[in-house]
C-alpha cells in the first residue's frame, strides 16, 4: 500500500515492486484514468514498464446524494437535456440507459427537516475504470497521446465519471447541478 505517488522515487519504487508480483495499490493525483498513464510517464516511469505493472486505473470523485425524503422529479432544462442525451449516445451500448430522446425527468431537492434543509444526504462515488489490454499495451510503449488512450478506453468500453454520474442522475440519487460542479466537463464529455 503506497499512500500516494508524489514524485519519480516514489513511482519507480511502486513500479518495481509491481513487477517483482507485489499487488499494489495507490493513489496519484489526476483529473480521470486515463491521465494516469501520462502522469507515471511525467514522472520518470518508463513507458515499457507501465503495461507489466499497471493492470487497472480507477479514478473517482464523491457526489452529494439527493435526499430520499424530499427530492421531486422535475423537467431538465433544454441545456441539461442535451448535455444528458449527449453523454448516453457516447456510452457503449451495453452499458447505455434506455431512455427517450422526450420526456425523461431529472430530481432535484428542495430540503427538509431529515437533511436540515440542504437537499441532501450523504455522497456517494462516480467513477470510471481502465483495464490494461493488450491493444494499450501496444499504445503505451508507442509514446501515447490522451487522445490515443481515451481511443481505446472507448473501444473497451469505458464509462466515464461522467457518464456514470449521468446514470446516477437519471436514477434520481444524484443531482445534475451537483454532478457538474464535480466532474470536470470539458475532459469527461468529449467524443
Amino acid at each position: 500500500m503506497v499512500g500516494e505517488i508524489r514524485d519519480s522515487e516514489t513511482a519507480g519504487l511502486a513500479v518495481q515492486s509491481a513487477l517483482t508480483g507485489h499487488l499494489v495499490l495507490s493513489t496519484l493525483h489526476t483529473n480521470d484514468a486515463i491521465g494516469v498513464i501520462p502522469r507515471l510517464s511525467d514522472m520518470g516511469v518508463e513507458p515499457f514498464l507501465l503495461p507489466a505493472a499497471l493492470n487497472v486505473a480507477l479514478a473517482q470523485r464523491l457526489v452529494k446524494k439527493l435526499c430520499p425524503d424530499c427530492k421531486k422529479e422535475v423537467e431538465p432544462a433544454e441545456a441539461a437535456k442535451q448535455l444528458i442525451l449527449k453523454n448516453i449516445e457516447s456510452m457503449p451500448e451495453i452499458s447505455r440507459p434506455k431512455i427517450k430522446k422526450e420526456g425523461f425527468k431529472i430530481f432535484k431537492a428542495q430540503g427538509c427537516p431529515k437533511c436540515a434543509n440542504k437537499g441532501t444526504r450523504g455522497r456517494i462515488a462516480v467513477f470510471e475504470i481502465l483495464e490494461m489490454t493488450p491493444q494499450l499495451e501496444k499504445i503505451i510503449v508507442s509514446k501515447p497521446t490522451e487522445a490515443d488512450i481515451l481511443g481505446e478506453a472507448k473501444r473497451q468500453g469505458m464509462i466515464t465519471m461522467l457518464q456514470d454520474g449521468i446514470m446516477k442522475v437519471l436514477e434520481g440519487t444524484i443531482g445534475l447541478e451537483e454532478l457538474v460542479q464535480v466532474v470536470n466537463i470539458n475532459n469527461d464529455s468529449e467524443e
